[in-house]
């Protein structure tokens, strides 16, 4: 296993797990929502993204020699196996009744490639709940 570094140079880092906790997750904040208003904190981790498929959910550019994506597999593609990968998002708008996705330029979009994705398989949950695509 190689670690890297948030501008994705290989690094001497090591990583040791002392202890692992399983169970459901402690809610920490109600206020912490990706529904309603838009409560993301800016980011300059330019390997984060946006991915949409047949919903919203978060991405991440990987560092292996296809230059992949990975996502969740709850996250789905859309009924065609399509998906896009979008970076530098910018912040939701304000709307009247609620709230719109607003998309960053082309250049920072990515369409998936249906060919390319490898999903977890059935039954999808907890530890099972992964998708790797290329564009």
């Amino acid at each position: 296993m190689e670690l890297f570094d948030q501008a994705g140079h290989a690094s001497d880092y090591a990583v040791q797990v002392v202890a692992i906790q399983a169970g459901l997750p402690t809610l920490i904040s109600k206020d912490k929502s990706l529904c309603g208003p838009d409560s993301r904190e800016l980011s300059s981790f330019k390997r984060s993204g946006r991915y949409l498929g047949s919903g919203g959910c978060s991405g991440w550019l990987i560092n292996d020699r296809n230059g992949c994506f990975l996502s969740a597999h709850h996250c789905g593609v859309d009924a065609t196996g399509s998906g896009v990968m979008e970076f530098e998002v910018p912040l939701s708008r304000a709307v009247l009744g609620g709230y719109v996705i607003v998309h960053p330029p082309p250049e920072h979009q990515y369409a998936l490639d249906p060919a390319s994705l490898i999903r977890a398989t059935s039954p999808v949950g907890v530890g099972n709940d992964w998708q790797y695509f290329g564009w």
